[in-house]
């Protein structure tokens, strides 16, 4: 007797099963020309860079503000000094004694900027004969020049006699390069042998404006003022 086959297991394929993956083979095919028609592309291309557009314009307006004063702040900050201009700095030395020997006073007038580094001398007023056994009573401005000795030789001239004095910013800082707008210190120091030590320290803002500014008198140190004013 012959050997009865098994019993037939159900087709994955059989037909409803085939007509189901049928329909999803070509909804699939139908959706895939649908994504990748050039018409669909091109509308999907088009929103996409729209809200791209529309995205980059919300940043940009929320952003603008804020570079434009940083973009004003730096130009402000790197600026230069206008070499039209000058600051004139103006002082009395009158003596606070009417010994007959009174020593003339050793005088410094400098510029600083707003961390207190030393910019620019623009006068040094000492007596160089007798060496510089007394130039460190200058205190702020010796500290500031780290003890002045490459100053001294070059711009150094004889002790100021009691009177009103004059002297000139060129704007231009120890490497004789112009020195950028913005807050400096006009210092006038002096000191002198057997007498009294002054200091007048005042804050400019050198921004390209013409001005004038009175400073509070400091003992000896009297009248003292300043000018930023075209070269004349």
């Amino acid at each position: 007797m012959y050997p009865t086959a098994a019993p037939s297991r159900p087709d994955v394929d059989s037909e409803p099963n085939a007509v189901g993956r049928r329909r999803f083979l070509k909804g699939s095919a139908l959706a895939g020309l649908f994504l990748f028609s050039p018409t669909v592309a091109r509308a999907a291309t088009n929103a996409a860079s729209k809200t791209a557009a529309k995205t980059a314009a919300k940043t940009a307006a929320k952003s603008s503000p804020k570079t434009t004063k940083a973009a004003a702040k730096n130009t402000s900050n790197t600026a230069s000094f206008d070499p039209a201009y000058e600051l004139a700095v103006n002082f009395t030395f009158a003596t606070s004694d009417g010994g007959f020997r009174v020593h003339n006073p050793y005088v410094a007038v400098f510029i600083e900027d707003s961390a207190g580094s030393l910019i620019r001398t623009i006068d040094l007023s000492i007596e160089t004969g007798r060496g510089l056994r007394y130039v460190h009573e200058l205190q702020r401005w010796y500290r500031s020049a780290n003890g002045g000795n490459e100053l001294v030789d070059t711009i150094s001239s004889a002790t100021r006699i009691p009177g009103t004095y004059h002297v000139v910013w060129d704007g231009r800082n120890e490497a004789k390069a112009l020195a950028p707008k913005g807050e400096y210190y006009v210092c006038i120091e002096a000191a002198r042998e057997r007498g009294p030590y002054e200091l007048i320290r005042e804050p400019v803002a050198i921004a390209g404006a013409p001005f004038t500014k009175k400073f509070a008198d400091s003992g000896e140190l009297q009248g003292a003022s300043v000018e930023l004013r075209s070269r004349g």
